[in-house]
């Protein structure tokens, strides 16, 4: 939920405490999903918005936080991560979405991206 860092791993949000794990130094730093294992729903190969010849592929991927599951130890407010990847010739693209309907609580959540 956190990118970049959280000073001694610890955050306030909705009068609930959060403790994460500290990862370095004395700070906690790129949430919990960076080097998760996440749910493949589908891969696969599709034809770009232009109808060009060239193939796309898209990846859509999904990182549930409940019960269970490591992160939850430390962000027990239950939501679905879903994440599309797509890559054309031109472009990659990184749609997010982050679900909280399931467990009803606000969930506070930042995203960061380096992949290069």
């Amino acid at each position: 939920p956190t990118p970049n860092r959280v000073r001694r791993g610890t955050f306030h949000f909705d009068g609930q405490k959060f403790q994460f794990p500290i990862t370095k130094g004395e700070n906690s730093i790129h949430g919990f999903v960076h080097s998760a294992t996440w749910n493949v729903i589908e891969a696969r190969e599709i034809a770009d918005r232009r109808g060009a010849a060239e193939p796309a592929c898209e990846l859509q991927l999904e990182f549930p936080i409940k019960p269970g599951v490591p992160a939850y130890e430390h962000f027990p407010l239950p939501h679905v991560l879903s994440l599309v990847i797509r890559v054309t010739r031109d472009a990659v693209r990184w749609t997010y979405t982050v679900d909280n309907r399931r467990g009803g609580a606000r969930v506070p959540f930042g995203f960061g991206l380096h992949p290069w």
